[in-house]
């Protein structure tokens, strides 16, 4: 193509693109057409002029173009020729200076344009010095009425355009315009390898970044050998030679160096550049190479500069050949900005990369429970298998961080390498003092997480004794937490104990130990059976916005919420709520998971569903062998366990469970209510051995003495203890699950009709066992037990269908036929019925 030539011959495999041709046709008097090169800015502009009906006048700028001489005679030609006019002697332009030649050539086109004419000024960053910008402003500025000026270039030009834009004499098409859409990509690449794999199109495509040489080369490097020896994941053939040739062949080399330490980043901050690359003027070289045209652009709001990927990985390869050690330097200060920036996945990356193991592990265990909470699991999984396996084999202290850092990630793998630190400290003779409270600390979670609480107390307890404050290190600090814990899950929590008050007293030094604490409290005091306690303590700690990054905390908060809101009488949600706390994911924390299960199979009993008591009880079963199988999970299954054989009716399982029950409350409970009243001197017994820790032990352990009372006056002594207790400290399920109705009803006469009121819906509930229904002719529907667990309560008829959304007289009707099936004629005798069907408290 000669310098003034139109180029009417496009690219072989010209793909065109309608929106681009709008763009041009409806731009400004002044088009700045702006990019890197192979960005596709000629072809852009030549596949529009081709289908224009104005005239075209093409100019393609040289380096001579430079000394200015030259230049404005090589327009005027360009459009004379486009316009068909060689009446004026352009001898006058060619002997004028710059400036006096455009203002000479504004004047003629005045005169000669007849018609709108389009003037193209391509690659005019290789013409364009100071010298030439003064003329080009002065041409710009008078530019004639009928003339369009598009201008091509890689570099920002020098003219004032922040003014002509304001002024609404200048449209931009720049390289976020110009780079192919995904859609285009994969139209070109179709063009240009019509059997293209589409996973080898989808990769080329990612690597270009609608960068038009790229997709080029790309397809080329696929056609040009055999297939099945293509590489998806290998770089572009040729594409690193067209980068160093094309993009920054002419540019300097401290400038090429310069992006070649910031390549190890996708983007970067003013900041993090300067700390990357150690040069004082870091901002004016990012601002100098955006205007020079080499893929490097501004992205974002916040001040970020990114390097083209394709570009990015060129130099990164030929750093990565010829200067290794610079660019681990580059790699290991980019970690330490980002670190210190709190940018943790990508100072890990970093760490990695510049092969500092040592440094990615100690961030690691540093800042995993953040991570982990914030939603980067897999991040920390993935940053694990990289730098945990050779960190783990290095000595203890490795195999600790590895451990701390596996801890919400994978338990399983937590607790197999805390018990080789344990054996490799015993054996090894490590003596270091904060090396063995940091093992007694990863101990005590692995001893809480299996259902051992007593161990776990103890090992919290020794991983505190030593002259470094606890909050010092990451791992001690969140120990009095699980100290709490064990307090909270052996059922003990007594804020006016010593031991509460001890941890409460210590963690207020730290807002988000403090803050687990009250999660933990929650939990503490809905087991103890202080629901309205329970729910006040979550309501506190779910005010704190901190509190959605504590994964294992919302846990036991979620768990507290549901068995307070239960106690109260409120079970509407609970089974939702507790079928999701049994398959969540809740870290070492698998005793969230065992209570929603143990609960949530007391309210299929409460409610007589045996099938979904069953079915949850083996869910319970499963957890405890998986996961707790130490003496918490033995004594939660077998107590749990012990009820249901006893509801089906399988006295000897249910003993066998009542066996494995190891605890000085439940332990004699679960034995004691499995025998018949004609024992009860053998069962007063063992519930002399019962030791109550809590409310709701209190309750449980007086109704049972009040069943195997052997007189009246001591039945309604203990009945009228237990109630006291139960209102004192609003535990109304375990009192309506406890039995003894009419004795509850004789003796609270003096409690408020209102709490009273809610105790008798608690104490609506019929659980007929596997005999119950044998003798009746015709068994009764669900709908009918429905209505049937609700007649030995007070509740009126009107009440009673309220709570069962039918009008009086549907439950009249339903009435008439649960008499007939059960062979009554009155209220009363199917109430005792109802009763004589209910089964013992568990």
């Amino acid at each position: 193509m000669s310098r003034v030539s139109v180029p009417h011959r496009l690219p072989r495999f010209y793909l065109r693109r309608p929106w681009m041709i709008r763009r041009l046709s409806t731009a400004a008097p002044v088009t700045l057409v702006m990019g890197p090169a192979g960005i596709g800015k000629t072809t852009a502009v030549a596949g529009w002029t081709n289908e224009s009906d104005d005239p075209i006048a093409w100019i393609r700028c040289v380096p001579s173009d430079q000394a200015s001489v030259a230049f404005w005679p090589s327009i005027d030609k360009a459009l004379r020729s486009a316009i068909g006019d060689e009446s004026h002697d352009s001898s006058v332009v060619r002997s004028l200076a710059p400036d006096d030649a455009a203002l000479e050539l504004v004047a003629l086109l005045d005169t000669m344009l007849e018609r709108d004419t389009v003037l193209v000024i391509d690659d005019y960053h290789l013409a364009e010095d100071g010298g030439l910008t003064s003329s080009m402003e002065l041409f710009l500025d008078r530019l004639p009425l009928r003339l369009r000026v598009v201008i091509v270039s890689r570099n920002a030009p020098m003219f004032p355009r922040d003014r002509m834009r304001v002024a609404g004499d200048l449209s931009e098409i720049d390289v976020d315009d110009l780079r192919f859409s995904s859609l285009d990509a994969a139209d070109l690449l179709q063009m240009l390898a019509p059997d293209m794999e589409p996973a080898v199109a989808t990769k080329i495509a990612a690597v270009s970044d609608g960068w038009v040489a790229a997709l080029r080369l790309g397809a080329l490097a696929w056609t040009s050998r055999p297939h099945e020896s293509f590489e998806i994941e290998a770089p572009i053939d040729h594409l690193e030679d067209w980068v160093f040739r094309e993009v920054l062949g002419t540019e300097s080399a401290s400038l090429v160096s310069f992006l070649a330490d910031l390549a190890i980043v996708d983007h970067a901050s003013i900041g993090l550049a300067q700390a990357i690359t150690e040069r004082p003027d870091t901002s004016d070289l990012l601002e100098l190479a955006q205007n020079r045209g080499v893929f490097v652009s501004r992205v974002g709001v916040q001040g970020h500069y990114a390097i083209h990927p394709a570009v990015r990985n060129a130099l990164l390869t030929r750093r990565e050949q010829r200067d290794p050690v610079r660019l681990k330097a580059c790699r290991r200060r980019a970690a330490a900005w980002l670190e210190g920036n709190d940018d943790t996945i990508e100072a890990l990356e970093q760490y990695l990369l510049a092969d500092e193991q040592d440094d990615a592990l100690r961030l690691l265990s540093d800042r995993h429970v953040q991570l982990y909470d914030g939603g980067a699991a897999e991040a920390v999984r993935g940053l694990l298998a990289k730098v945990g396996p050779a960190a783990a084999a290095r000595n203890v202290g490795s195999l600790l961080d590895v451990a701390w850092c596996q801890l919400l990630a994978d338990v399983p793998s937590f607790c197999e390498n805390v018990e080789q630190a344990t054996w490799w400290s015993e054996h090894d003779g490590s003596t270091d003092p904060l090396e063995t409270r940091r093992l007694h600390a990863l101990q005590a979670i692995v001893w809480l997480s299996r259902g051992h609480s007593e161990r776990a107390e103890s090992a919290a307890r020794s991983a505190l004794e030593g002259d470094a404050p606890w909050y010092d290190d990451p791992i001690i600090r969140t120990t009095w937490n699980d100290v709490a814990r064990t307090i909270a899950v052996s059922e003990r929590w007594d804020d006016a104990s010593d031991h509460v008050r001890e941890v409460t007293v210590v963690l207020r030094r730290d807002p988000t130990r403090t803050l687990v604490l009250e999660a933990t409290r929650a939990l503490g005091r809905a087991l103890a059976g202080c629901p309205v306690d329970a729910l006040r303590a979550a309501s506190g700690a779910r005010t704190s916005s901190t509190l959605a990054n504590l994964t294992m905390s919302v846990g036991e908060l979620a768990l507290a919420e549901v068995i307070a809101r239960r106690e109260l009488g409120d079970a509407d949600d609970a089974v939702p709520e507790l079928e999701r706390l049994i398959d969540a994911d809740v870290g070492p924390l698998a005793y969230v998971r065992g209570f929603a299960a143990a609960e949530l199979t007391h309210l299929h009993l409460d409610r007589g569903s045996l099938a979904e008591a069953n079915h949850t009880f083996d869910r319970l079963e499963r957890i405890v062998s998986d996961e707790m199988p130490g003496p918490d999970g033995q004594t939660l299954l077998g107590r749990v366990g012990t009820v249901v054989s006893s509801e089906v009716g399988d006295r000897e399982q249910a003993q066998l469970w009542a066996d494995i029950v190891d605890d000085s409350f439940w332990g004699p409970v679960s034995r004691a209510r499995l025998l018949p009243t004609t024992t009860a001197e053998l069962a007063q017994q063992l519930l002399a051995e019962a030791v109550a820790r809590t409310p709701r032990h209190a309750v449980i352990l007086a109704m049972l003495r009040a069943r195997y009372a052997t007189d009246r006056d001591t039945t309604t002594t203990l009945v009228e203890s237990a109630v006291e207790i139960a209102y004192e400290n609003n535990l109304l399920q375990t009192l309506a699950s406890a039995g003894q109705h009419e004795v509850i009803e004789r003796v609270a006469w003096r409690l408020p009709e209102e709490w009273m009121d809610r105790l008798r819906r608690a104490t609506a509930v019929v659980q007929p066992g596997v005999d119950t229904s044998a003798s009746l002719v015709e068994p009764l529907t669900v709908r009918e037990r429905d209505v049937l667990r609700f007649l030995p309560s007070r509740l009126t008829l009107k009440e009673i269908a309220s709570e069962l959304y039918v009008s009086v007289n549907t439950l009249k009707f339903h009435l008439k036929v649960i008499y007939r099936k059960l062979g009554v004629n009155s209220r009363a005798e199917a109430a005792e019925i109802a009763r004589s069907w209910s089964r013992v408290d568990h």
